[in-house]
Formats: structure tokens, sequence, C-alpha cells
């Protein structure tokens, strides 16, 4: 229960690196204890060779991400490379190895001074610091008259010597205590050019949370590049009165614009009424004392009487002193842990109240073994191979990665498509808008603008009358105003990846302007009410409609499996190939989509709506708080908009109608994924239809699983 109360104490938010050795190993996770995720990044090593790892370090989330890396060499030796504050400072890169050396009695023991060596070799230009655990005695830094020298030791004083190397605390300074036992094995060691920037270096008995090894405290003067939050709005005190007051204020006069460049100038008046509304109703979020669930009265009473009793026998080393101060530290484990486990039940009592809060508690069962760093590691350039480090550089590839050239597509079916039965959609009415605006989550992330849909739907009365005359004016112009294309591409990991260096292991989301959101959300519902009631899709086409889920996806298949078994006196056998398309959001042929709007009798108006939509669009990257540029996007269709899954139903709608099409075989798809069953008498009569249909309809798909044969038990 060392680290449980640790973490919950505030008097360690003022440091900037906590470095611990042999963490609390989480039975439940392949991490640490983290009850402090929204102060610290967690820097845990990953590699479980020779067993789980026995450092790691808690870097406060104020030091700017860009400034620092992790490194982990091995469970018993990782490092933190901290860069200068800017390109003028005059200060050399700082490295911070942390170090469990096992003590003499461990079973299989392996020195880790080796480790420590390279390390300390491979940034001999750098000034660094050794600290940790060495489980090694020598009257050097444990004092004339206390300690008796390991063997062991001399070669850490080797390496002392070779580095260049101070002890920052006075020899005999007692830094680990059990019973009447006392040693310095825990030590703090700077080069030489560090000496004058240590201001203090002490163990801390303030913070010591009754663990045999007492905490050491160093301060060094150096300069850190802080983390420049944005400002953030505080929405739960929003006061309407004051935002309704400002926004009937501000907005503009209703009206109709009638060229392209007026409907920017009204859509940019409008958004602009409401940035002011927010900026007077709203205010900033303040810092709040962080809230340590679990940590009752209880707990907090128990600590202090234990570390009082540590205190008295630290001065009298008695055994009764002893006792009773041992007594008290297994009494505050237990009371400790009784609360966390009480505060973790109610936490998943209150979950059952609500569908939201049962999904937050689904997510956090889902994540929790992940304690990942929030910003992105070197990634390697998967042409040059090197190693990029510098996030102008990690947004241009990922830039390049996100939004390639699209491959040069096949349009020759389509050169003389003509197109009839268009199905006219009526203007969009308020109360569409309405609708939207209301079922659009309070606070997700906005896009460049930095409004929230909560600001849309505070002032929904005031708003949705001009939102409604915006949408029916670039339906009618055929043109998507220009701030509905901007956004802001973050970069995500995708779970579950084993290796984060390459960029493939990341997905780009677009967070859209939520005013263009809106207007997104309205065309889909149009686009969805047509295919339900015109059934312009196929059938078997699920997901990103109404009432088909992935179980219904699966029951298809199912049922014509059973189906072709039990036909005919002998049954036949069916073979299934999975397919899923490559890059699929972003390799959409424009073209190619805007045929298949038309064929499926999408209205005209909305076809060229969905055209300017498309094109001009621009977007910069979001790398580890670095934003770049904007760069113009002009392939595919942006994950992130209401409207994408829709839009892209129809646009590899054929591939699924033309494998229903056949005598022998069905499909079924689920946004770009497609599964196709063929039946016959034999297998190698199944293979040769998916064959066929793969090399004839499905070029520009990857398989997945090449064939999956289903035979009866």
């Amino acid at each position: 229960m060392v680290m449980a109360s640790l973490l919950r104490d505030p008097g360690i938010y003022d440091f900037d690196i906590i470095a611990i050795q042999e963490p609390w190993k989480n039975p439940y996770a392949t991490t640490t204890h983290h009850p402090a995720k929204n102060k610290f990044h967690l820097c845990y090593p990953t590699s479980h060779i020779g067993g789980i790892a026995r450092v790691c370090f808690f870097i406060n989330k104020k030091i700017d991400q860009l400034r620092w890396r992790f490194e982990e060499r091995t469970r018993d030796i990782c490092s933190i490379i901290i860069d200068p504050k800017d390109d003028q400072q005059q200060q050399e890169r700082l490295v911070i190895h942390n170090v469990y050396n096992p003590p003499k009695t461990s079973s299989n023991r392996q020195s880790v001074l080796p480790q420590v060596r390279e390390a300390l070799r491979q940034y001999h230009t750098d000034e660094q610091i050794l600290l940790g655990d060495f489980n090694l005695h020598h009257p050097l830094w444990g004092g004339l008259n206390r300690e008796v020298a390991d063997l062991e030791s001399e070669d850490l004083i080797d390496i002392i010597g070779d580095c260049a190397l101070h002890n920052t605390l006075s020899p005999g300074t007692t830094t680990y205590e059990e019973g009447r036992s006392q040693s310095t094995i825990d030590l703090c060691l700077v080069t030489t050019g560090l000496i004058d920037k240590v201001i203090k270096s002490e163990v801390d008995r303030g913070l010591d949370h009754n663990s045999d090894h007492l905490p050491i405290s160093t301060t060094l003067d150096l300069t850190v590049q802080q983390l420049k939050k944005e400002p953030r709005k505080d929405w739960k005190r929003l006061d309407e009165k004051e935002y309704t007051k400002a926004l009937r204020h501000a907005l503009p006069p209703l009206r109709r614009p009638l060229t392209k460049a007026a409907l920017d100038a009204y859509t940019g008046e409008v958004t602009a009424a409401i940035q002011n509304a927010i900026h007077k109703a709203v205010p900033e979020t303040q810092p709040s004392t962080y809230t340590r669930e679990g940590w009752t009265e209880e707990c907090r009473a128990i600590l202090a009487e234990t570390k009082r009793l540590k205190r008295v026998h630290s001065q009298y080393h008695t055994e009764e002193t002893w006792e009773a101060y041992r007594a008290a530290r297994n009494q505050k484990a237990r009371t400790i842990s009784k609360a966390l486990r009480k505060a973790h039940r109610n936490r998943i009592e209150q979950a059952t109240e609500s569908p939201d809060a049962l999904w937050k508690l689904a997510r956090w069962a889902r994540t929790r073994h992940d304690q990942s760093i929030g910003s992105i590691p070197t990634i390697q350039h998967p042409d040059t191979r090197c190693e990029l480090e510098d996030p102008a550089e990690k947004a241009e590839l990922f830039r390049d990665v996100f939004f390639p050239a699209p491959p040069e597509a096949d349009l020759g079916d389509i050169e003389n498509a003509t197109y009839a039965g268009q199905i006219d959609m009526p203007p969009i009415e308020e109360k569409e808008v309405r609708t939207a605006i209301r079922a659009a989550s309070p606070l997700k992330a906005p896009g460049p603008d930095r409004i929230t849909n909560k600001a849309l739907q505070a002032g929904i009365d005031l708003i949705a009358v001009h939102l409604t005359r915006i949408f029916n004016q670039s339906l009618r112009l055929g043109y998507c105003p220009n701030s509905f294309r901007a956004s802001i591409t973050a970069v995500l990991r995708k779970p579950g990846k084993t290796n984060y260096a390459v960029p493939k292991a990341y997905r780009p989301i677009a967070l859209l302007n939520t005013i263009g959101k809106v207007m997104d959300a309205v065309i889909a519902r149009r686009l969805s009410y047509l295919v339900e009631t015109h059934h312009v899709l196929p059938l078997t086409h699920m997901g990103g409609r109404k009432h088909r889920s992935t179980e219904h996806a699966l029951h298809a298949i199912t049922a014509k499996i059973y189906e072709r078994w039990n036909s005919g006196k002998d049954g036949q056998v069916a073979s299934l190939l999975l397919l899923d398309v490559t890059g699929a959001f972003d390799n959409v042929s424009h073209k190619r989509l805007l045929h298949n709007l038309r064929k499926r009798k999408v209205d005209e108006r909305i076809v060229r709506w969905i055209a300017s939509f498309l094109s001009g669009r621009h977007t910069c990257v979001l790398v580890d708080g670095y934003k770049s540029k904007d760069y113009e996007i002009n392939t595919g269709i942006p994950q992130g908009s209401p409207l994408s899954p829709i839009l892209y139903l129809f646009y590899n709608a054929d591939l699924i109608e033309q494998c229903n099409e056949q005598t022998d075989a069905m499909s079924v798809g689920y946004i770009d994924d497609v599964a196709i069953l063929a039946w016959g008498k034999t297998t190698e009569r199944t293979c040769e239809v998916l064959g066929r249909l793969r090399n004839n309809q499905f070029n520009p798909v990857t398989l997945l699983d090449p064939l999956t044969y289903l035979g009866r038990a």
C-alpha cells in the first residue's frame, strides 16, 4: 500500500519526475498502480524478458511532452531523455537513469552494472543523473563507521570514476530502514556539469509512506519547458442567461445569401457570434484540488499515525517502538485496501444506474491495461528507415500516410452514364436542425473554431433558424461553406498493436467544426431515410444503418450456411471469404462515389453539395500538442463526419450487389468489411466461385483470411 498512499499525497504534485524502484505488481494489469493519471504520465517498461519491470518513472504532465522521451532498456534500468527549454538556451540534454540492482540474496541474480555502464557510455556527451536502489554497501557512500564493503561495490566505484559521477547525498545518509537495520543502498549520482546546479538532495521523511526505503528529494537549477495548455472552458459553469443575451446581441440579421462568398460571410458572422457569446458566458476552468477517490478520513488518520510511530522508532530504535510501528503499518495496509475496494464497488454500483456510466465502466475495463504515454514515440519512416523525433517531421509523415495520392481509378464504365428517377428532397426544416443539434454529444472534441455542441444546444432557440437558412442556401448553391471543410486531424493509437514505432499503428480522426457536423448529420439522416424507404442499397449491407448490427450480419451468414448444409439429400459445403478494404475511407474515389449516388437516385442538389463537401478540404495534423500547417486534402472522405459511414455504404454497394446476383454465392457487408459465402457440392467448386468473384469484382481489396471452409461437423 506504499504506492497507493504515495500517489494520493498532494505533496508529490510539485515534483517533475518521480523515479520508482520495485513498483507494486498489479495482478490485474501489465503495469503498476496509477491513481494520479490526471497529474502524471506513467513510463513503465513493457518488455517482460526476465520478468515484469522493477523500475518506472512518473512524469508530471505540466512538462511539455515534446521535450522528453522515455527509453526502456531492461526491466531493471530505464531512462528519461530531457531536451532543453528551447533552441536558444545553451543547455545540454539531461538524461536520467533509473536503476534497480537485485540484492545478492535474489535467485538467478544478474548484476545490472554492465547495463548501467553501457547506458552512461551511450550518453557520455550529455549531463546525466544515475539514481536508484543499488543494494551495495561501501564506506564511500555509507560512511566510515557503518558499512562493510561488498565486492561488487568496486565495480560501481569504477563506473563512478570512469564517468566522473558525484554523490549528491552526504556519506552515511540512511536511505533504508527495517527494524533496527539502517544502511545506505539508494544513491543519486550526477555528472560533473550538474554539481553546481544541485540546490538540495536529501531524504524527505515528509514523503515517507512507510516503505523500508526512504524517499530522496533532489532539486536542480534547471529549466524544462512547461506545457502550454490552451485555455479550456468550464461548461458546468455556463451562465445560460448571459449566453442567450450575448447571442441575441451578436447574431447577424437573418438573410438569404445568393452567392458562395455571401454564404461564407454569413456563416462566418454566425460562427463569430457564437464564439463571442462563449467568451462572455463560459468561464475558463480553474485549477482544482485533486479528488482522491477512495481516500477516506480513516485512511488519512491511520497514515498519520503510522508516520508518527515510524518517526518514534527512527529516534529510539527499541523493540517496543518497532512492534508498534509494524502493527500500525499492517493496519494501514488493511485500511487502505478496504477503502479502495469499497470505492471501486460503489463505482460499479453507480455505473448500473445509467447507460452512459455503464459504457464508461466498460471502456475503463477495456483500456485499464494500457498505461501508455499520450505522446508518440520515435517513428520509423517506412521508406527511408530514418527515425523521426521532431514533431514537425512526424506530422508530415502522418500526412503522407493518412492522405496518400489515390490510386488511379478505372472509371471506364461510368464515362457515358445517364441517370433517371432521382428522388427530390424537400428543403431542410428547422426541426431537422434541432434534432441533429440535440442528438450530438455535448462536449465532444470541437474543430478549429472551438465551438462545442453544448454551445449550439444552449442557444438552440436563437441559432437553429440561422443554421436552417445557411443549410438550405448551401444546398441551393451546391456549395459547402469553407469553414465546414476545415478540420484538425488528431493522431490516435490503434489499440492492441505490438509496435508503435511505425505509422501504420496509428489512425486519423478528423475534428470538424460542429456547425458543419450538424449539416452533415442532417444530410446523413436524409440519405438514411432514402435508403430504408426506397431500398436503394442491398439488404445485406449492414452497419451504419438503423436496426442492423453485427449480430444481424452474423445471423444472415450462419442462416445461409445451415440452409445449404440441409439442402438436398447430401447437403452442400460452404466456404467463406473475408475481405477488408485497405485504407477504406482514405482511398474513396470521388467520381465513383458521386456516380453511385446518382445511380441510386439521390437528389442532384445533395450530390452537388457532397461534391463540394469532398473537394478543397484542408486540415492540420496534431501530434503531441504540435499543430502543423494546413494541408489541402482532395482524397477520400473524412473520418469523423456523421456523413462518412453512409457515403461509404453507397460507395461499395456495387460489390455487395454484384455478389448477391450469383446463384451460388452471397455477400454481407459491414461498412468496409465484406464476407462472401459460396456453396456447392465440393470445396473445390466453392473455391472456384470465390476465386472468380475475387478476381473479377474485388481488385481494390486485401485478403484478411484467404479461406474459411465450413463443412458439417
